[in-house]
């Protein structure tokens, strides 16, 4: 852990927090080591992350973090299978009005971005979607700057005045490994293929049975 990061997350947050995480590439992975290793020191926490590729959730996840995601997957489905995180029953494209309205509501962002630019922007890189409504509302928004979280264009984009930089990292940006499809997501793929008409345009999400209908699509339609 960086002194810096040590600094600022003892000084951003307070016990009973709601501290939403960045999901995927988004999820600021030496933050959230740092997270567990304070936890104890920084009071019970409730914290939101979605969608998420970072190991570390697979261990042991300190008691005084009250984990809620949106979803099963990637290695937050392993916390839930041990019941170690609350799944709301909310959908993706659900989330951004809900921050909005605070219905979810999120006192401190922790974020991977990248680089700040010429002007001092920083760029929420390939991880721009809900985070970015939290960003809007939350008290404090705290980054991890990677040199490898490349910049996109577009409006969300974080101004280095209005975040907090507890972290430096070069760190490779994770990745989704593929996962081979079972007996089960292969028998819905088959029966979602024959639902679709020739020249259908599909839109998928993530994991083994998006896999599995677009290899059942592709030999249904060519």
């Amino acid at each position: 852990m960086t002194d810096m990061a040590t600094s600022a997350l003892a000084d951003c947050l307070r016990p009973g927090d709601r501290v939403l995480i960045g999901q995927a590439c988004g999820e600021p992975v030496g933050l959230v080591a740092d997270l567990f290793e304070q936890a104890a020191r920084l009071g019970h926490l409730n914290v939101f992350c979605g969608y998420s590729l970072n190991p570390a959730w697979e261990n042991h996840v300190p008691d005084s973090l009250r984990v809620t995601t949106y979803c099963g997957l990637g290695t937050m489905g392993k916390l839930l299978a041990r019941q170690g995180a609350r799944l709301v029953p909310s959908s993706l494209s659900q989330l951004s009005a809900q921050l909005r309205s605070r219905k979810l509501a999120v006192d401190v962002v922790l974020l991977q971005v990248s680089p700040a630019d010429a002007e001092g922007y920083h760029s929420l890189g390939c991880a721009v979607d809900y985070a970015w409504d939290a960003v809007q509302v939350a008290r404090q928004v705290v980054v991890e700057v990677n040199l490898n979280m490349p910049a996109t264009r577009g409006a969300p984009r974080l101004h280095s005045s209005k975040v907090l930089v507890a972290r430096q990292s070069n760190a490779p940006l994770l990745e989704s490994l593929v996962e081979e499809p079972g007996d089960l997501q292969r028998q819905l793929a088959r029966h979602v293929a024959s639902l679709v008409p020739d020249g259908a345009t599909l839109q998928l999400g993530i994991g083994s049975l998006a896999r599995a209908i677009a290899e059942s699509c592709n030999r249904v339609v060519g």
